[in-house]
């Protein structure tokens, strides 16, 4: 397993032990929630599909097989899910204004979670401007740790593409933060 401890965690749970899929939900919800926030803008909506993601993952129990790294499998399948909710949103009507919950503040208790200082928030304030391709490689190779072949994997793009993500993104990005006065302080 290579020290890939959330393959450890899904073959206990693939063998009986639920104790498992609870070490699993720990390791990874916050990240995941966060990723798939990238996707559907919503905070709600991201909760909602990681836990659909947990809920396939102890009802279907989908086979993993080590070719990648857990979580670059893990954050695929949310990735998917993320884009069959786009998609059915798509062909039926937008939810009214009135009945989405206001996601401000669950968006901010989520970011005080995984970015613990304001530099950070600065940075992820500054990401979601970017164009979304670019952010999410940003997001993926250096928020989330994953390589770029593993982030080439997620995103269904070459190893190349994300590295040319990565290079024109950290471009961008350092515009966007000049633009909103950002002095970075060697500390």
């Amino acid at each position: 397993m290579n020290g890939d401890s959330g393959a450890e965690y899904y073959f206990r749970y693939i063998n009986g032990d639920d104790g498992g899929i609870e070490d699993i939900v720990r390791a990874y919800k916050d990240g995941l929630i966060f990723f798939i926030n990238g996707y559907v803008k919503d905070i709600y909506i991201a909760e909602e599909i990681t836990e659909d993601v947990f809920f396939r993952l102890m009802v279907k129990k989908p086979p993993y097989k080590a070719k990648y790294s857990f979580k670059t499998w893990l954050y695929t399948i949310g990735r998917n899910m993320a884009l069959d909710y786009l998609r059915k949103c798509k062909t039926r009507k937008e939810i009214s204004d009135y009945e989405k919950p206001n996601p401000y503040c669950e968006e901010v208790s989520l970011a005080d979670k995984v970015i613990r200082n304001e530099d950070k928030i600065a940075l992820y304030e500054a990401l979601s401007k970017l164009p979304e391709q670019y952010g999410q490689a940003l997001k993926l190779t250096f928020l989330q740790g994953f390589t770029n072949e593993q982030a080439a994997k997620i995103m269904h793009k070459t190893k190349r593409q994300i590295e040319m993500l990565v290079y024109r993104g950290k471009i961008a990005l350092k515009k966007q933060l000049q633009k909103e006065g950002f002095v970075y302080e060697n500390r």
